[in-house]
């Protein structure tokens, strides 16, 4: 969890705090073009093994937020806001990797 934690705030996503995001972590709305994204992390496993599962949803954004589109899933794809998203979360799962002992 807090090498997660670490890596999610290493990364400049600051993290959504409520009772019980221990294991499940979510950053606040952050922007990505014409976009609102939020990522999460779904941790499980011990103290010795871990599984961390990363994911994230977007909606657009339009007429300065006053708009929103219908919300998406993060996927590989040839879309330019898609791909930059999961650019950004194959960042944060490289940051968590290199984190491991």
């Amino acid at each position: 969890v807090r090498r997660t934690l670490t890596a999610f705030r290493e990364q400049g996503y600051p993290i959504k705090s409520t009772l019980t995001s221990g294991l499940n972590p979510e950053t606040e709305p952050f922007r990505q073009g014409d976009a609102e994204a939020v990522f999460r992390a779904a941790i499980s496993g011990s103290a010795r093994s871990a599984r961390v599962v990363l994911s994230g949803t977007y909606h657009t954004v339009r007429l300065g937020g006053m708009i929103k589109g219908k919300e998406e899933d993060v996927r590989r794809s040839d879309d330019e806001v898609e791909r930059a998203l999961w650019n950004r979360l194959e960042q944060l799962r490289l940051a968590i990797q290199q984190r491991a002992p």
